[in-house]
């Protein structure tokens, strides 16, 4: 894996970069305000403080911060910091940076990546809320596996709960994740999840735009949330109640101009009030990965053609998948029954069904697991 400067990546251009995301007000506008007025960030750190907030149209007290930052010796340290630990330092307008972030209104100046961020393909964000109940939990892994197997790339933001699961369903699946911090790559949040954060970066990125050193301070997450829904063609939300950040992400995918579904709970869900008032406001309700697909693929695409087309495909003749699926005799039976009754992990049967599902097998029901569709 590259670590930073990238190939190819002007090394006073990026740690002129460095010093304006250590600044961590500003972002891409700012960035191009300060290109526009000087020809480029290098000559805007080279001139008085004065005129760099005068041309820039910043306050005084940010300009003047934003050269010290320049001038003082936290931008070398931070990038031979990022050397050491493997990391990569992507600035703005470098090849690696995600396409479809840089696109948005006010993309960050910077990413600091530990992992290696996936190619470019079809990158789905799925977030919800720290409190998710047991069902919310089980249909993001689900979805998640889903869209992991079908090629997609799962974004999430690393929280309890939902965020969690999305990650992990991916991971089971085999397939690319990548985590966005509200803190610093090197700071533990939250903390139980230090493992799965690893895990993360073995299949795919764990990214910041935040310095290292920078704790999970609760306005940070407003702006993680914008990157989440910016790296990604859609947001599904599972489980998100009247005033949960999830929604936050939403309405950043929606002035993003991007596909925004929800997942429908239980009418007397306290978790489950901001996703069906999302879906009042016009969200496209969806439960399942398959449907997730079909609302962000073209008509034309060979995979929608296949999931709209797909006849069931013959159930397996032996193996773990064998025993799952004869396990489900004929009513809906949750995962981790299954799970009890067979002696095996329920991550492991979740990951089955899961692909028994893709293969058009079986089918999630709503608060009481999978059955056969044949």
């Amino acid at each position: 894996m590259e670590t930073a400067p990238l190939p190819g990546t002007d090394t006073s251009r990026l740690r002129a970069l460095v010093a304006l995301a250590r600044t961590k007000a500003i972002a891409g506008r700012t960035l191009t305000r300060m290109e526009e007025a000087f020809g480029s960030v290098e000559e805007a750190l080279a001139a008085p403080a004065g005129a760099l907030a005068e041309r820039a149209h910043l306050r005084s007290h940010l300009a003047a911060r934003l050269l010290d930052e320049a001038r003082g010796d936290g931008p070398d340290r931070e990038i031979e910091s990022a050397r050491r630990e493997g990391w990569s330092l992507v600035p703005l307008g470098a090849e690696g940076y995600p396409t479809l972030l840089a696109q948005t209104h006010d993309p960050p100046v910077l990413l600091w990546v530990r992992g290696t961020l996936p190619p470019a393909g079809l990158p789905v964000a799925i977030v919800g809320s720290r409190f998710g109940s047991a069902h919310g939990r089980l249909t993001a892994a689900r979805i998640a596996g889903g869209l992991a197997e079908a090629g997609a790339t799962v974004v999430s933001g690393l929280a309890r709960g939902i965020d969690a699961e999305a990650h992990r369903g991916a991971l089971r699946a085999r397939g690319h994740t990548v985590a966005v911090l509200g803190c610093g790559l090197d700071v533990a949040y939250p903390p139980e999840h230090t493992e799965l954060a690893a895990d993360i970066a073995l299949a795919g990125a764990v990214v910041s735009e935040f310095p290292p050193g920078t704790r999970p301070d609760p306005h940070n997450f407003p702006r993680r949330n914008r990157i989440i829904s910016g790296l990604c063609v859609g947001t599904v939300v599972v489980e998100a109640a009247e005033r949960s950040g999830s929604l936050i992400t939403a309405r950043h995918a929606l002035e993003q101009g991007r596909e925004v579904m929800a997942v429908p709970g239980r009418a007397d869900s306290p978790v489950s009030g901001g996703t069906h008032r999302l879906i009042r406001d016009g969200a496209r309700l969806v439960t399942s990965a398959a449907q997730v697909l079909a609302e962000l693929l073209p008509e034309e695409h060979p995979l929608r053609e296949k999931l709209e087309g797909r006849q069931p495909g013959s159930p397996p003749a032996s193996g773990p998948g064998k025993e799952v699926y004869d396990a489900l005799g004929g009513a809906p039976r949750p995962a981790d029954e299954i799970a009890d009754d067979l002696g095996m992990a329920p991550g492991e049967v979740l990951g089955l069904l899961m692909a028994l599902e893709l293969r058009g097998l079986v089918r999630a029901r709503a608060g009481r697991g999978f059955e056969r569709t044949q």
